[in-house]
């Protein structure tokens, strides 16, 4: 038989996802503008405004490390980081559309570049000129890591449901002592916070939403890969990439509203290979046979 599904020990942190590997931006011919970078009225944001298109279902803002703020920095290997989407809502009337970047670090310097999805795939921008970190005191680069550094983080896979499940304890923001609210936020907290499951289907990577449930008294987040899939990853080699925590804001408001124009996802660095391995009760493949609702596209394609 087939296998059409494999759940890896480790989080791959080559080209897939999070970090890219060294890609060779000195041979960026795009002919889009560079988005302009300018940075927020609170001391501790970078604001990325992308050159309006067409016709885009959605935006990426790409972000990379260099070594310095000169206009000959070199940038840093493996630094490359898919950190967010720009999504437009229903409400969208060709507005321009920005991106906060809240977790940079003030130490370090980095160059942006934007790409744009379309009907006949990506368009990439120009990459911008070095900018120093504006990160708030004490967030930086923000990171879904393990509680214990020291024990891997295990993620169950029931292959006669197709459920994977993980221990909500498990997992924390860097900088935190728990996982910020995972529902819409109260007046004065600044996002919509979700965990978020990688999943590559040998050509693009996409994040598809850990549920919560109660398992046995016991906090989880879960989700039924069954009826969740969309077409393209039926009846693929799949791999399991990572877990990243993923903000949803209205970016003019700082927090969830429901009629903005247009919505930023913001992502966290995801676990790294160290922190992540998967448990199979069973065989490690299945075929999606049900027909189910096409979700939300969260791409996090970094090549």
């Amino acid at each position: 038989m087939k296998k059409i599904f494999i759940l890896l020990t480790a989080v791959f942190s080559a080209a897939l996802f999070s970090s890219c590997g060294f890609i060779d931006f000195s041979k960026d011919d795009g002919s889009i503008t560079a988005p302009t970078i300018t940075y927020g009225s609170d001391g501790g944001s970078i604001i990325i405004t992308p050159v309006h298109q067409s016709g885009c279902y959605y935006v990426n803002v790409i972000r990379y490390e260099v070594d310095s703020g000169s206009k000959d920095a070199s940038m840093v290997q493996n630094s490359t980081v898919n950190i967010g989407q720009i999504q437009p809502t229903e409400y969208y009337n060709n507005h321009a559309m920005t991106f906060i970047d809240y977790y940079t670090d003030s130490n370090k310097f980095y160059q942006y570049y934007v790409r744009y999805r379309k009907a006949d795939g990506y368009t990439s921008s120009q990459t911008t000129i070095s900018y120093q970190g504006k990160g708030t005191a004490g967030s930086g680069e923000r990171e879904l890591t393990a509680v214990d550094p020291s024990t891997p983080v295990r993620i169950d896979y029931n292959s006669n449901t197709f459920v994977l499940t993980i221990e909500k304890s498990l997992l924390v923001v860097s900088g935190t002592h728990e996982l910020p609210e995972t529902h819409e936020s109260v007046t004065g907290t600044p996002v919509y916070f979700v965990p978020m499951i990688g999943i590559n289907n040998g050509v693009r990577t996409q994040l598809f939403e850990l549920g919560e449930q109660t398992i046995n008294s016991i906090d989880c987040y879960q989700i039924a890969l069954g009826n969740t899939l969309p077409t393209a990853f039926r009846d693929k080699e799949l791999k399991i990439t990572g877990i990243y925590g993923q903000e949803e804001f209205d970016p003019s408001k700082g927090a969830y509203t429901s009629e903005a124009p247009f919505m930023n996802i913001a992502w966290t660095k995801p676990l790294s290979d160290t922190d992540l391995f998967v448990d199979t009760e069973a065989a490690s493949y299945f075929i999606v046979k049900q027909q189910v609702e096409e979700p939300d596209v969260y791409d996090v394609t970094c090549d």
